[in-house]
């Protein structure tokens, strides 16, 4: 990255951290669009000059806060986005960004006629003006496909899915342009006989690849965690890299993040069958994907269903996790790392920083994702029903540098049971936040908002 475009970054980060100061302040509710374009592009607080309404028909739409739901992040519930809605689960909120051009990328499958399935690419613009999301069918292989991620590569998408095109199931990576679709061959990064079963991809930061991480059961019950680096043509640089194997354990929920300037950051859970072992793990890898220390284990007894997602800038990341702890109910931890991926420092300089609870019973938070900002941290969750709490809520936390919780909103109602939630920022500020639910019909549904203020 050139010195030009680290003073621009820097210049974005200062002007965001301004209007977050100015955006979210101390309010409980956010401030209100004062003037729109047309109905249906919001304009969020502190986006800049307010737009001039060109047609006197049009009347600007300011939405209203869902009913209950409060904080200063507190979301228009007309600004809270339908991606899709089918009859199978959503098992993950793959939410990706290209954060130079605060485009926010969400790929999902579904059944599709005269075929099996296919891979859906939502976009979502993070500026104020950028309405709704588009969905476009972005792959359609007449295959079976059980995962799909993506990352932004070189101003390009890179696109990975775990299908069965050419059986058995295999992980491929391609290009992809929103505008003509797939480009350039596909590069099939793992050829064996074992079943995938899970996917996560991250670019790295040095501009020129990125790490595509995946695990597989083979029939004899071997089970598997392996990577593999790909250039921004999607081509392979290197053999697959095998983290770990085990007859006995399980590995799901994988989470990969850039780490300093040629590494990556991966997080995931492994289980036996009868969650006797559970373990939330760590693993920092070099530039070509293998292990560059001993491994982290974050959580050595992390009970069923649990969850972790790390995010990370240039110097600073933060590791979420979510797990059953007995009668406390779920919980959710956070762990401050550096840019080698061990535990930080503390800002006094003396020791480092270890775990800190974030969410205490009653809470009870599940399907956690974390994404790093300027000077802080973003949060999401899902927060279970309790007591005092009848409905359940995609929650937001905001964390300042060394993990503490600075703010807070209800982003929106939600319901007990679906997949992950997913959140990122861009470089401008603009946080979005992904997740899926069931809804009273049975339906899963896949759902995304920008929030109203500025991350800083």
């Amino acid at each position: 990255m050139g010195k030009h475009t680290k003073f621009l970054r820097w210049s974005t980060a200062l002007t965001a951290l301004a209007v977050l100061a100015a955006a979210c302040g101390d309010d409980d509710k956010p401030t209100p669009p004062k003037k729109r374009r047309d109905a249906g592009a919001e304009r969020d607080a502190g986006s800049g000059d307010a737009a001039v309404i060109e047609d006197a028909a049009m009347k600007p739409d300011t939405g209203s806060p869902e009913e209950g739901l409060v904080g200063n992040c507190a979301i228009d519930s007309n600004k809270i986005y339908s991606v899709n809605l089918r009859d199978e689960p959503f098992l993950g909120t793959p939410l990706a960004v290209d954060p130079a051009a605060s485009m926010f990328a969400l790929p999902f499958i579904t059944p599709h006629a005269g075929c099996i399935d296919v891979v859906n690419m939502t976009l979502f613009t993070g500026g104020s003006q950028g309405g709704a999301p588009t969905t476009k069918v972005a792959s359609d292989h007449c295959a079976l496909v059980k995962e799909t991620a993506v990352t932004a590569l070189q101003s390009r998408w890179i696109m990975a899915t775990i299908d069965n095109r050419d059986p058995p199931y295999d992980v491929w990576v391609q290009r992809y342009d929103p505008a003509k679709g797939e480009q350039g061959a596909a590069t099939r990064l793992s050829a064996a006989a074992a079943v995938e079963t899970a996917l996560a991809m991250a670019s790295l930061r040095d501009g020129q690849h990125a790490v595509v991480a995946w695990a597989d059961e083979a029939a004899d019950g071997t089970h598997a965690l392996r990577t593999r680096v790909i250039d921004a043509n999607a081509a392979a640089t290197a053999d697959a890299v095998t983290i770990q194997e085990s007859k006995d354990l399980y590995f799901r929920g994988l989470s990969l993040a850039p780490l300093g300037t040629t590494g990556a950051g991966l997080a995931y859970w492994r289980y036996s069958a009868d969650f006797s072992i559970s373990q939330l793990v760590f693993r920092a890898l070099d530039a070509s994907g293998a292990p560059a220390r001993d491994e982290w284990v974050i959580a050595p007894a992390a009970g069923p269903a649990a969850s972790i997602d790390v995010g990370t800038d240039e110097t600073l990341g933060g590791i979420v996790w979510s797990l059953a702890e007995g009668s406390q109910g779920r919980q959710i931890w956070f762990q401050r790392i550096d840019a080698t991926g061990q535990a930080a420092k503390l800002l006094s300089g003396q020791g480092q920083s270890g775990p800190l609870r974030i969410v205490n019973s009653p809470f009870r938070g599940i399907d956690v994702a974390v994404a790093k900002l300027f000077s802080g941290y973003a949060v999401s969750y899902r927060a279970l029903p309790t007591a005092k709490e009848p409905k359940a809520v995609i929650r937001l936390y905001f964390l300042d540098r060394n993990g503490a919780i600075i703010g807070g909103s209800d982003v929106s109602y939600t319901s007990e049971s679906g997949g992950g939630t997913g959140i990122e920022v861009a470089y401008d500020g603009r946080v979005v936040v992904g997740w899926s639910q069931v809804n009273e019909d049975g339906k899963s549904e896949l759902k995304l908002v920008r929030l109203p203020c500025i991350g800083g």
